[in-house]
């Protein structure tokens, strides 16, 4: 992935968290005594924002990094282990058929 579209995601994840955020600040705070008006909440958030948009860009670029180099011990994707399992079994079938003669 590259650092734009890291950057992209980063700030689609963190934008749509931050008007959350500012939402929950400035109707759910009154709960605990707190009364921001909507610019406070706004100002909060902001800075809840800023802090979780670094924390998360910096994450996903290391995790690519790391997996650019092929030392990642995960791949996000279980697809191409169950595809080799599937054809390790049919590769395995096919061989004791064709040693037992079953199979031509």
């Amino acid at each position: 992935m590259t650092r734009r579209l890291i950057t992209i995601e980063t700030a689609c994840n963190v934008g749509s968290g931050a008007i959350i955020s500012w939402l929950v600040c400035w109707l759910c705070l009154p709960w605990w005594g707190y009364e921001p008006r909507a610019g406070s909440a706004a100002e909060i958030t902001l800075l809840f924002f800023v802090v979780s948009f670094a924390r998360s860009w910096l994450w996903r670029w290391g995790f690519d990094r790391w997996q650019r180099r092929g030392t990642a011990a995960a791949d996000y994707s279980w697809e191409p282990y169950r595809v080799s399992l599937e054809e390790a079994m049919r590769e395995r079938i096919a061989k004791t058929m064709r040693e037992r003669g079953e199979f031509q």
